[in-house]
Protein backbone atom coordinates (compact mmCIF):
# COMPACT_ATOMS: atom_id res chain seq x y z
CA UNK A 1 0.00 0.00 0.00
CA UNK A 2 3.20 2.16 -0.31
CA UNK A 3 1.53 4.31 -3.23
CA UNK A 4 -1.86 4.50 -1.70
CA UNK A 5 -1.38 8.52 -0.72
CA UNK A 6 -1.22 9.61 -3.83
CA UNK A 7 -4.53 7.36 -4.45
CA UNK A 8 -7.79 9.70 -6.62
CA UNK A 9 -9.08 11.18 -3.30
CA UNK A 10 -12.69 10.21 -4.44
CA UNK A 11 -11.71 6.55 -5.00
CA UNK A 12 -13.33 3.98 -2.59
CA UNK A 13 -10.52 1.96 -2.07
CA UNK A 14 -7.81 4.40 -0.87
CA UNK A 15 -8.56 3.01 2.61
CA UNK A 16 -8.29 -1.05 2.06
CA UNK A 17 -11.53 -3.13 2.22
CA UNK A 18 -12.13 -5.24 4.85
CA UNK A 19 -11.41 -8.73 4.10
CA UNK A 20 -12.36 -9.89 7.55
CA UNK A 21 -15.91 -8.79 6.27
CA UNK A 22 -15.62 -10.05 2.71
CA UNK A 23 -14.78 -13.38 3.84
CA UNK A 24 -17.76 -13.78 6.00
CA UNK A 25 -20.33 -12.21 3.24
CA UNK A 26 -18.63 -14.55 0.05
CA UNK A 27 -17.81 -17.66 0.35
CA UNK A 28 -15.92 -17.56 -2.68
CA UNK A 29 -13.58 -15.10 -1.47
CA UNK A 30 -13.46 -17.57 2.35
CA UNK A 31 -11.99 -20.43 0.03
CA UNK A 32 -8.95 -17.80 -1.00
CA UNK A 33 -8.50 -15.44 2.20
CA UNK A 34 -5.25 -17.27 5.02
CA UNK A 35 -6.54 -16.27 8.42
CA UNK A 36 -3.63 -16.12 10.98
CA UNK A 37 -3.71 -17.12 14.56
CA UNK A 38 -4.60 -13.09 15.50
CA UNK A 39 -7.93 -13.58 13.55
CA UNK A 40 -6.16 -10.78 10.76
CA UNK A 41 -7.28 -11.85 7.38
CA UNK A 42 -4.76 -11.40 4.34
CA UNK A 43 -4.90 -12.64 0.66
CA UNK A 44 -1.81 -14.40 -1.67
CA UNK A 45 -1.72 -11.91 -4.14
CA UNK A 46 0.67 -14.20 -6.58
CA UNK A 47 -2.36 -16.62 -6.51
CA UNK A 48 -4.24 -15.88 -9.51
CA UNK A 49 -7.23 -17.16 -7.81
CA UNK A 50 -7.45 -15.12 -5.20
CA UNK A 51 -7.77 -11.88 -7.59
CA UNK A 52 -10.13 -13.40 -8.92
CA UNK A 53 -12.36 -14.18 -5.79
CA UNK A 54 -11.42 -10.45 -4.95
CA UNK A 55 -12.32 -8.77 -8.13
CA UNK A 56 -15.38 -10.71 -8.23
CA UNK A 57 -16.66 -9.95 -4.54
CA UNK A 58 -15.61 -6.16 -4.58
CA UNK A 59 -17.61 -5.58 -8.09
CA UNK A 60 -20.74 -7.09 -6.26
CA UNK A 61 -20.70 -5.61 -3.06
CA UNK A 62 -19.64 -2.11 -3.68
CA UNK A 63 -20.93 -1.93 -7.36
CA UNK A 64 -24.18 -4.29 -7.54
CA UNK A 65 -22.37 -6.25 -10.33
CA UNK A 66 -22.34 -10.06 -11.36
CA UNK A 67 -19.88 -10.75 -13.27
CA UNK A 68 -18.38 -14.41 -14.67
CA UNK A 69 -14.20 -14.34 -15.34
CA UNK A 70 -12.41 -16.58 -17.60
CA UNK A 71 -9.90 -18.18 -16.29
CA UNK A 72 -7.01 -17.36 -19.07
CA UNK A 73 -7.73 -13.54 -19.28
CA UNK A 74 -6.92 -10.93 -17.96
CA UNK A 75 -7.77 -9.60 -14.13
CA UNK A 76 -8.16 -6.64 -13.91
CA UNK A 77 -7.80 -4.23 -9.85
CA UNK A 78 -10.31 -1.86 -9.40
CA UNK A 79 -8.43 1.02 -7.51
CA UNK A 80 -6.23 1.24 -10.77
CA UNK A 81 -9.51 0.81 -13.26
CA UNK A 82 -11.49 3.54 -10.78
CA UNK A 83 -7.78 6.42 -10.56
CA UNK A 84 -8.28 6.22 -14.51
CA UNK A 85 -11.90 6.75 -14.65
CA UNK A 86 -11.96 9.38 -12.09
CA UNK A 87 -9.06 11.28 -13.56
CA UNK A 88 -11.30 11.75 -16.70
CA UNK A 89 -14.59 13.12 -14.34
CA UNK A 90 -11.86 15.40 -13.15
CA UNK A 91 -11.49 16.41 -17.00
CA UNK A 92 -14.98 16.91 -17.62
CA UNK A 93 -15.91 18.79 -14.33
CA UNK A 94 -13.59 21.10 -15.27
CA UNK A 95 -15.77 21.63 -18.62
CA UNK A 96 -19.30 21.56 -17.20
CA UNK A 97 -20.56 23.67 -20.06
CA UNK A 98 -19.17 21.09 -22.72
CA UNK A 99 -19.87 17.67 -20.95
CA UNK A 100 -23.81 16.86 -19.87
CA UNK A 101 -24.74 13.44 -20.71
CA UNK A 102 -21.60 11.58 -20.81
CA UNK A 103 -20.99 8.84 -23.21
CA UNK A 104 -17.42 7.03 -24.56
CA UNK A 105 -15.56 3.87 -25.99
CA UNK A 106 -13.44 1.66 -24.62
CA UNK A 107 -10.49 0.27 -27.14
CA UNK A 108 -10.37 -2.70 -25.94
CA UNK A 109 -12.81 -3.75 -23.74
CA UNK A 110 -11.47 -7.70 -22.57
CA UNK A 111 -13.52 -10.19 -21.51
CA UNK A 112 -14.98 -9.02 -18.35
CA UNK A 113 -15.76 -5.35 -19.50
CA UNK A 114 -14.48 -4.25 -16.75
CA UNK A 115 -14.70 -0.06 -18.23
CA UNK A 116 -18.15 0.16 -19.33
CA UNK A 117 -19.36 -1.41 -16.41
CA UNK A 118 -18.38 0.33 -13.66
CA UNK A 119 -18.78 4.08 -16.19
CA UNK A 120 -22.45 3.19 -15.94
CA UNK A 121 -22.37 1.83 -12.35
CA UNK A 122 -20.19 4.12 -10.86
CA UNK A 123 -20.74 7.66 -12.71
CA UNK A 124 -23.84 6.60 -15.66
CA UNK A 125 -21.75 7.11 -18.36
CA UNK A 126 -22.99 5.61 -21.17
CA UNK A 127 -20.36 3.08 -22.97
CA UNK A 128 -19.26 1.34 -26.41
CA UNK A 129 -17.10 -1.10 -25.67
CA UNK A 130 -14.48 -2.50 -28.56
CA UNK A 131 -12.59 -6.14 -29.06
CA UNK A 132 -10.66 -7.82 -31.31
CA UNK A 133 -10.79 -11.00 -29.35
CA UNK A 134 -13.96 -12.98 -30.34
CA UNK A 135 -14.27 -14.97 -27.20
CA UNK A 136 -13.54 -12.19 -24.95
CA UNK A 137 -16.17 -10.14 -27.03
CA UNK A 138 -18.47 -13.04 -26.14
CA UNK A 139 -17.68 -12.87 -22.48
CA UNK A 140 -18.09 -9.19 -22.71
CA UNK A 141 -21.56 -9.37 -23.89
CA UNK A 142 -22.66 -12.11 -21.30
CA UNK A 143 -21.92 -9.94 -18.36
CA UNK A 144 -23.82 -6.82 -20.05
CA UNK A 145 -26.86 -8.74 -19.85
CA UNK A 146 -26.01 -10.90 -16.91
CA UNK A 147 -26.35 -6.67 -15.23
CA UNK A 148 -29.70 -5.89 -17.36
CA UNK A 149 -26.81 -3.00 -18.78
CA UNK A 150 -27.90 -3.98 -22.53
CA UNK A 151 -29.33 -0.26 -23.48
CA UNK A 152 -26.58 1.61 -21.53
CA UNK A 153 -23.36 -0.49 -22.52
CA UNK A 154 -22.52 -2.28 -25.79
CA UNK A 155 -19.50 -3.70 -27.35
CA UNK A 156 -19.04 -4.61 -30.57
CA UNK A 157 -15.87 -6.88 -32.56
CA UNK A 158 -13.09 -5.50 -34.69
CA UNK A 159 -10.53 -6.46 -37.01
CA UNK A 160 -7.42 -6.54 -35.29
CA UNK A 161 -6.12 -3.68 -36.70
CA UNK A 162 -8.87 -1.28 -35.58
CA UNK A 163 -8.19 1.36 -33.11
CA UNK A 164 -11.15 3.85 -33.85
CA UNK A 165 -11.71 4.40 -37.46
CA UNK A 166 -13.80 1.88 -38.58
CA UNK A 167 -15.43 1.29 -34.60
CA UNK A 168 -17.21 4.68 -34.44
CA UNK A 169 -20.49 5.10 -35.63
CA UNK A 170 -20.65 8.36 -38.30
CA UNK A 171 -23.71 9.44 -37.01
CA UNK A 172 -22.58 9.87 -33.57
CA UNK A 173 -20.37 12.18 -31.53
CA UNK A 174 -18.24 10.98 -28.02
CA UNK A 175 -17.49 12.32 -25.27
CA UNK A 176 -14.38 10.65 -25.12
CA UNK A 177 -12.36 7.03 -25.79
CA UNK A 178 -10.13 5.39 -23.02
CA UNK A 179 -7.72 2.50 -23.39
CA UNK A 180 -5.23 0.35 -21.31
CA UNK A 181 -3.45 -0.85 -24.18
CA UNK A 182 -0.77 -3.93 -24.04
CA UNK A 183 2.55 -2.90 -22.64
CA UNK A 184 5.01 -4.80 -23.72
CA UNK A 185 6.83 -5.39 -26.96
CA UNK A 186 5.93 -9.10 -29.01
CA UNK A 187 8.29 -11.65 -28.54
CA UNK A 188 10.50 -9.38 -26.37
CA UNK A 189 11.08 -10.51 -22.93
CA UNK A 190 10.01 -7.70 -20.16
CA UNK A 191 12.58 -4.79 -19.39
CA UNK A 192 14.65 -6.06 -16.31
CA UNK A 193 13.35 -4.43 -12.80
CA UNK A 194 16.01 -2.49 -10.57
CA UNK A 195 17.34 -5.46 -8.03
CA UNK A 196 16.64 -3.00 -5.30
CA UNK A 197 12.37 -2.80 -6.21
CA UNK A 198 10.12 -5.39 -4.71
CA UNK A 199 8.98 -7.61 -7.18
CA UNK A 200 5.11 -7.85 -8.69
CA UNK A 201 3.03 -8.34 -6.16
CA UNK A 202 -0.26 -9.23 -7.86
CA UNK A 203 -0.32 -12.97 -9.74
CA UNK A 204 0.42 -12.63 -13.63
CA UNK A 205 -2.73 -12.83 -15.90
CA UNK A 206 -3.96 -12.19 -19.02
CA UNK A 207 -3.33 -13.81 -22.79
CA UNK A 208 -0.32 -13.18 -24.58
CA UNK A 209 -2.37 -10.56 -27.14
CA UNK A 210 -3.51 -8.24 -23.62
CA UNK A 211 -0.14 -8.03 -22.39
CA UNK A 212 1.87 -7.54 -25.57
CA UNK A 213 1.59 -6.11 -29.18
CA UNK A 214 4.03 -5.74 -31.66
CA UNK A 215 6.06 -1.85 -31.12
CA UNK A 216 4.84 -1.78 -27.83
CA UNK A 217 2.56 0.41 -26.19
CA UNK A 218 3.73 3.40 -28.17
CA UNK A 219 3.12 1.54 -31.09
CA UNK A 220 -0.25 1.29 -30.46
CA UNK A 221 -1.03 4.62 -29.45
CA UNK A 222 0.67 5.75 -32.35
CA UNK A 223 -2.43 4.45 -34.02
CA UNK A 224 -4.82 5.66 -31.86
CA UNK A 225 -3.46 9.39 -32.36
CA UNK A 226 -3.49 8.67 -36.21
CA UNK A 227 -7.17 8.11 -36.14
CA UNK A 228 -7.57 11.03 -33.82
CA UNK A 229 -5.65 13.16 -36.24
CA UNK A 230 -8.72 11.68 -39.01
CA UNK A 231 -11.42 12.16 -36.34
CA UNK A 232 -11.03 15.19 -34.70
CA UNK A 233 -13.49 16.73 -32.49
CA UNK A 234 -15.64 13.62 -33.28
CA UNK A 235 -14.30 12.52 -30.23
CA UNK A 236 -13.91 15.34 -27.26
CA UNK A 237 -10.99 14.04 -25.37
CA UNK A 238 -9.24 11.34 -26.00
CA UNK A 239 -7.01 9.11 -23.70
CA UNK A 240 -4.85 6.18 -23.07
CA UNK A 241 -3.15 4.89 -19.96
CA UNK A 242 0.75 4.06 -20.42
CA UNK A 243 2.81 1.58 -18.65
CA UNK A 244 6.05 3.10 -18.83
CA UNK A 245 6.82 6.74 -17.89
CA UNK A 246 9.65 6.86 -20.74
CA UNK A 247 6.54 7.09 -23.13
CA UNK A 248 4.45 9.72 -21.66
CA UNK A 249 6.65 12.57 -23.46
CA UNK A 250 6.62 10.97 -27.09
CA UNK A 251 3.46 10.09 -27.23
CA UNK A 252 2.32 13.72 -25.88
CA UNK A 253 4.64 14.78 -28.81
CA UNK A 254 3.29 12.92 -31.30
CA UNK A 255 -0.72 13.80 -30.14
CA UNK A 256 0.62 17.78 -30.69
CA UNK A 257 2.14 16.78 -34.01
CA UNK A 258 -1.08 15.36 -34.85
CA UNK A 259 -3.04 18.72 -34.46
CA UNK A 260 -4.24 18.44 -30.40
CA UNK A 261 -5.12 21.62 -29.39
CA UNK A 262 -3.56 20.38 -25.50
CA UNK A 263 -2.69 17.81 -23.69
CA UNK A 264 -3.06 16.37 -19.94
CA UNK A 265 -1.38 13.91 -17.97
CA UNK A 266 -1.73 12.19 -15.07
CA UNK A 267 -0.46 9.08 -13.00
CA UNK A 268 -2.32 6.78 -11.41
CA UNK A 269 -0.67 5.01 -7.87
CA UNK A 270 -2.17 2.30 -6.44
CA UNK A 271 -0.10 -0.30 -4.09
CA UNK A 272 3.00 -0.83 -5.74
CA UNK A 273 1.72 0.19 -9.12
CA UNK A 274 2.38 3.14 -10.82
CA UNK A 275 0.61 3.81 -14.27
CA UNK A 276 0.28 7.42 -16.06
CA UNK A 277 -2.53 8.41 -18.43
CA UNK A 278 -2.42 11.03 -21.29
CA UNK A 279 -5.23 12.58 -22.94
CA UNK A 280 -5.31 14.93 -25.59
CA UNK A 281 -7.90 17.53 -27.46
CA UNK A 282 -8.72 19.13 -30.69
CA UNK A 283 -12.14 20.89 -29.46
CA UNK A 284 -11.05 24.46 -28.65
CA UNK A 285 -13.92 24.51 -26.24
CA UNK A 286 -12.02 21.89 -24.16
CA UNK A 287 -9.88 22.56 -21.23
CA UNK A 288 -7.88 20.22 -20.02
CA UNK A 289 -3.72 21.58 -19.85
CA UNK A 290 -4.85 23.33 -16.41
CA UNK A 291 -6.11 20.59 -15.05
CA UNK A 292 -4.02 18.90 -12.35
CA UNK A 293 -3.73 15.43 -11.17
CA UNK A 294 -4.14 13.97 -7.71
CA UNK A 295 -0.56 12.89 -7.89
CA UNK A 296 0.29 16.45 -9.01
CA UNK A 297 -1.40 17.88 -5.91
CA UNK A 298 -0.39 15.41 -3.40
CA UNK A 299 2.81 16.05 -4.16
CA UNK A 300 2.84 19.70 -4.10
CA UNK A 301 1.62 19.62 -0.60
CA UNK A 302 3.79 16.80 0.94
CA UNK A 303 6.62 19.53 -0.76
CA UNK A 304 5.12 22.49 0.78
CA UNK A 305 4.84 20.69 4.58
CA UNK A 306 8.66 19.44 4.43
CA UNK A 307 10.85 22.46 6.28
CA UNK A 308 14.35 24.13 5.66
CA UNK A 309 17.16 22.73 6.97
CA UNK A 310 21.26 23.65 7.55
CA UNK A 311 23.47 21.04 9.80
CA UNK A 312 25.93 22.90 11.74
CA UNK A 313 28.68 20.64 12.08
CA UNK A 314 30.16 19.91 16.11
CA UNK A 315 33.90 19.30 14.45
CA UNK A 316 33.59 23.53 12.89
CA UNK A 317 32.61 24.52 16.90
CA UNK A 318 29.04 24.54 17.03
CA UNK A 319 27.24 23.58 20.06
CA UNK A 320 23.54 23.13 20.57
CA UNK A 321 23.07 25.69 23.65
CA UNK A 322 25.26 27.84 21.54
CA UNK A 323 23.11 27.68 18.45
CA UNK A 324 19.73 28.44 20.68
CA UNK A 325 21.27 31.47 22.52
CA UNK A 326 22.99 32.99 18.84
CA UNK A 327 19.37 32.43 17.50
CA UNK A 328 17.96 34.20 19.80
CA UNK A 329 20.04 36.74 19.50
CA UNK A 330 19.36 37.03 16.29
CA UNK A 331 15.75 37.21 16.44
CA UNK A 332 16.06 40.34 18.52
CA UNK A 333 18.01 42.31 15.98
CA UNK A 334 15.60 40.90 13.13
CA UNK A 335 13.04 42.42 15.25
CA UNK A 336 11.14 38.83 14.98
CA UNK A 337 8.35 38.06 17.83
CA UNK A 338 9.24 35.20 19.03
CA UNK A 339 7.33 32.45 21.50
CA UNK A 340 9.10 29.30 22.62
CA UNK A 341 6.94 26.55 22.42
CA UNK A 342 9.43 23.32 23.18
CA UNK A 343 12.88 23.36 25.32
CA UNK A 344 13.58 19.92 26.15
CA UNK A 345 16.23 18.04 26.15
CA UNK A 346 18.03 18.39 22.78
CA UNK A 347 15.30 19.76 20.99
CA UNK A 348 13.76 23.22 20.93
CA UNK A 349 11.04 24.71 18.94
CA UNK A 350 9.76 28.51 18.93
CA UNK A 351 7.05 29.97 17.05
CA UNK A 352 7.87 33.27 15.16
CA UNK A 353 6.29 36.66 13.56
CA UNK A 354 7.72 38.50 11.58
CA UNK A 355 5.81 41.50 10.52
CA UNK A 356 8.17 42.51 7.86
CA UNK A 357 11.49 41.29 6.12
CA UNK A 358 14.32 42.57 8.09
CA UNK A 359 16.91 40.23 6.65
CA UNK A 360 16.95 41.08 3.25
CA UNK A 361 19.26 44.17 1.95
CA UNK A 362 19.33 44.99 5.87
CA UNK A 363 22.37 47.95 4.77
CA UNK A 364 20.41 49.43 2.30
CA UNK A 365 16.54 49.62 4.20
CA UNK A 366 19.11 51.03 7.06
CA UNK A 367 20.20 53.90 4.91
CA UNK A 368 16.76 54.80 3.86
CA UNK A 369 15.73 54.94 7.01
CA UNK A 370 17.93 57.39 8.19
CA UNK A 371 17.48 59.69 5.15
CA UNK A 372 13.67 59.24 5.55
CA UNK A 373 14.06 60.21 8.99
CA UNK A 374 16.49 63.05 8.22
CA UNK A 375 14.30 64.65 5.48
CA UNK A 376 11.02 64.47 8.23
CA UNK A 377 13.09 66.36 10.60
CA UNK A 378 14.20 68.79 7.63
CA UNK A 379 10.53 69.68 6.85
CA UNK A 380 9.71 70.02 10.45
CA UNK A 381 11.92 72.59 11.07
CA UNK A 382 11.39 74.38 7.93
CA UNK A 383 7.49 74.36 9.11
CA UNK A 384 8.40 76.04 12.57
CA UNK A 385 10.57 78.81 10.96
CA UNK A 386 7.79 79.61 8.35
CA UNK A 387 4.86 79.19 11.16
CA UNK A 388 7.59 81.85 13.26
CA UNK A 389 8.19 84.43 10.08
CA UNK A 390 4.38 84.73 9.49
CA UNK A 391 3.70 85.52 12.96
CA UNK A 392 6.14 88.07 12.73
CA UNK A 393 4.78 89.30 9.55
CA UNK A 394 1.21 89.17 11.57
CA UNK A 395 2.56 91.23 14.32
CA UNK A 396 4.27 94.32 11.71
CA UNK A 397 1.20 94.16 10.19
CA UNK A 398 -0.92 95.20 13.05
CA UNK A 399 1.58 97.66 14.68
CA UNK A 400 1.10 99.56 11.43
CA UNK A 401 -2.36 99.17 11.01
CA UNK A 402 -2.92 100.62 14.79
CA UNK A 403 -1.04 103.18 13.67
CA UNK A 404 -2.34 104.74 10.82
CA UNK A 405 -5.87 104.33 11.57
CA UNK A 406 -6.49 105.64 14.76
CA UNK A 407 -10.13 106.28 13.98
CA UNK A 408 -11.19 103.08 13.70
CA UNK A 409 -9.74 101.63 16.85
CA UNK A 410 -12.67 100.45 18.55
CA UNK A 411 -13.40 98.45 14.93
CA UNK A 412 -9.47 97.20 15.09
CA UNK A 413 -9.25 95.92 18.56
CA UNK A 414 -12.37 94.26 18.01
CA UNK A 415 -11.85 92.64 15.10
CA UNK A 416 -8.06 91.96 16.16
CA UNK A 417 -8.46 89.52 18.79
CA UNK A 418 -11.31 87.09 16.72
CA UNK A 419 -8.46 87.08 13.71
CA UNK A 420 -6.21 85.83 16.25
CA UNK A 421 -8.36 83.70 17.84
CA UNK A 422 -9.18 82.39 14.75
CA UNK A 423 -5.71 81.90 13.47
CA UNK A 424 -5.11 79.76 16.99
CA UNK A 425 -8.00 78.14 16.55
CA UNK A 426 -6.83 76.98 12.95
CA UNK A 427 -3.23 76.10 13.96
CA UNK A 428 -4.50 73.90 16.86
CA UNK A 429 -7.22 71.68 14.56
CA UNK A 430 -4.10 71.51 11.68
CA UNK A 431 -1.53 70.26 14.67
CA UNK A 432 -4.54 67.86 15.98
CA UNK A 433 -5.50 66.65 12.39
CA UNK A 434 -1.56 65.83 11.87
CA UNK A 435 -1.39 64.08 15.42
CA UNK A 436 -4.54 62.22 14.56
CA UNK A 437 -3.36 61.27 11.15
CA UNK A 438 0.01 60.00 12.23
CA UNK A 439 -1.49 58.05 14.84
CA UNK A 440 -3.61 56.62 12.74
CA UNK A 441 -1.27 55.72 10.51
CA UNK A 442 0.88 54.02 13.49
CA UNK A 443 -2.52 52.50 14.16
CA UNK A 444 -2.88 51.21 11.08
CA UNK A 445 0.25 49.94 10.38
CA UNK A 446 0.46 47.83 13.70
CA UNK A 447 -2.71 46.36 12.80
CA UNK A 448 -1.47 45.00 9.34
CA UNK A 449 1.89 43.79 10.78
CA UNK A 450 -0.37 41.77 13.34
CA UNK A 451 -2.62 40.53 10.51
CA UNK A 452 -0.56 40.16 7.40
CA UNK A 453 2.33 39.24 8.87
CA UNK A 454 5.21 38.61 6.49
CA UNK A 455 5.98 34.85 8.19
CA UNK A 456 5.07 32.91 10.13
CA UNK A 457 7.08 30.10 10.83
CA UNK A 458 8.58 27.49 13.28
CA UNK A 459 11.88 27.39 14.06
CA UNK A 460 13.11 23.65 15.74
CA UNK A 461 17.46 23.19 16.57
CA UNK A 462 17.81 19.78 17.05
CA UNK A 463 20.95 18.15 18.25
CA UNK A 464 22.20 15.59 16.57
CA UNK A 465 25.87 12.84 16.99
CA UNK A 466 27.79 14.91 14.74
CA UNK A 467 25.99 18.02 14.18
CA UNK A 468 23.34 20.63 15.18
CA UNK A 469 20.23 20.79 12.38
CA UNK A 470 18.13 23.70 12.22
CA UNK A 471 14.89 23.59 10.60
CA UNK A 472 12.22 26.35 9.50
CA UNK A 473 8.87 25.24 8.80
CA UNK A 474 6.62 27.29 6.76
CA UNK A 475 3.59 28.30 8.41
CA UNK A 476 1.54 31.02 7.08
CA UNK A 477 2.47 35.00 5.84
CA UNK A 478 2.71 37.06 2.74
CA UNK A 479 5.89 36.12 1.55
CA UNK A 480 5.43 32.61 0.83
CA UNK A 481 7.66 29.60 1.42
CA UNK A 482 10.34 30.73 -0.34
CA UNK A 483 10.93 33.38 2.64
CA UNK A 484 11.74 30.38 4.83
CA UNK A 485 14.60 29.55 2.87
CA UNK A 486 16.25 33.52 2.69
CA UNK A 487 16.31 33.49 6.45
CA UNK A 488 17.87 30.42 6.80
CA UNK A 489 20.62 31.67 4.04
CA UNK A 490 20.92 34.79 6.35
CA UNK A 491 21.52 32.72 9.48
CA UNK A 492 23.43 30.20 8.08
CA UNK A 493 25.81 33.55 7.11
CA UNK A 494 25.51 35.35 10.18
CA UNK A 495 25.30 33.25 13.24
CA UNK A 496 28.94 32.39 13.22
CA UNK A 497 29.79 35.87 13.79
CA UNK A 498 26.84 36.12 16.82
CA UNK A 499 29.27 36.51 19.97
Amino acid sequence: MAMNRFMHPRNPYKSPPDFKSLAIEYPEFREKAIQNLSGHVRLDFRNQGSVWALTKSLLHRDFGLKVEIIPDRLVPTLPLRLNYLLWLEDLFNANPFVFKKISGIDIGTGALCIYPLLAWKHLSWRMLGTETDEHSCQCAQLNIEKNKLEDQVSVTLVSSDTYLIGAVKEDETYDFCMCNPPFHKENTAPKARNPDRHGPRNAPTGTKTEVSVTGGEEAFVTGIINDSAVLKEKIRIYSVMLGHKSSVAPMKQKAMAAGALQTASSVFCQGRTTRWGLAWTFDPRVEIASVKSPFEKEKKQQKASLPFTYDFLIDEGFTYDGLVQKLTQLLEKLEIKSVKEEDDEGIYVVGIVAPTNTWINSRKRRREEKRRLAMLQSQNQNGTEICSKAGADCESFDSAATSTTSTSTDTVSHSEPESSGQEETSKRKLEDSSEQNVTKKMKTESDCGESKAYLKALITILELDDAVKLEILYMDGTGGRDSCNQLLVYLKSHIKDVQ
